[in-house]
């Protein structure tokens, strides 16, 4: 494995590993560095409400960190391409 790829697997390795410790909990971003916010785009608004859906559910079973906020924004409707 080469040395680059070596280091992202390590940052990789220590970033799920600092998640984990975050789950369910209230995140002290001064000693653990995390976002300060989550933003989603949706395609469309059925998918931004499927989106909150999904998150609702991993919230209730603590698998989000609980003091990080999602947002969750649709695009607007029509050609995503002109």
């Amino acid at each position: 494995m080469s040395s680059e790829v070596s280091d992202v697997h390590d940052y990789m390795s220590k970033v799920l590993k600092n998640y984990d410790a975050l789950r369910g909990k209230n995140v002290d971003l001064s000693q653990i560095p995390f976002w300060d916010a989550v933003i989603i785009s949706a395609s469309d608004f059925n998918q931004e409400k499927g989106y909150e859906l999904q998150i609702l559910k991993k919230q209730k079973r603590n698998e989000l960190p609980a003091s990080i906020p999602f947002h969750i924004f649709s695009d607007p409707p029509g050609y995503k391409i002109v």
